[in-house]
């Protein structure tokens, strides 16, 4: 009897330990996901800004 509540008190540590690990893994990737848009709109707001420059120095020529 002490044996098969073991196995079943295993059971639930590991449901439980995995439920963390998965909720974990959802929540790193959604801050990936948030992190690559970010990087995206720097992108773009670096090229605006170099091609802003490229502009004004060839206006002073």
């Amino acid at each position: 009897m002490k044996g098969t509540f073991n196995i079943g008190k295993q059971e639930v540590l590991l449901k439980d330990m995995n439920k963390k690990l998965q909720r974990m893994l959802e929540e790193t990737l959604t801050k990936n996901i948030q992190m690559q848009k970010d990087m995206d709109i720097l992108t773009k707001e670096q090229e605006s800004s170099r091609q802003g420059q490229s502009s004004n120095e060839s206006d002073k020529t």
